[in-house]
């Protein structure tokens, strides 16, 4: 009889595990890290602080064209973060408009 209770003790604690690991664990907090580069400014992406994403281009700009200040660097990194915050699939895209809005200086 006392085998029989391990077995409920057993498939209890493995659930809680399965529903701990699946749905708990999975907050992966996002942050962000401000890089200098030799003729400007780039941005990596930390996911749980192992970089997730190193960003040393202007993201949609043909070439190589970095950030002209910490700050514009800063907003997409912010943008970058908030997509990817929202979308949880995925790269995120970053699109002229946004690059736009957000007042970084590109050449297309």
């Amino acid at each position: 009889m006392f085998k029989k209770y391990w077995v409920y003790v057993l498939f209890f604690f493995s659930i809680s595990f399965f529903i701990y690991k699946k749905f708990i664990y999975r907050v992966k907090p996002l942050d962000y890290k401000i890089v200098e580069l030799p003729n400007g400014w780039g941005y990596e992406i930390l996911e749980n602080n192992k970089v997730f994403i190193s960003q040393t281009t202007i993201p949609a700009t043909v070439g190589y064209q970095v950030f002209k200040s910490k700050k514009e660097a800063k907003a997409i990194a912010n943008l970058v973060i908030t997509k990817m915050e929202i979308n949880k699939k995925g790269m995120p895209n970053i699109t002229f408009e946004e690059l736009d809005s957000c007042n970084i200086s590109y050449t297309k």
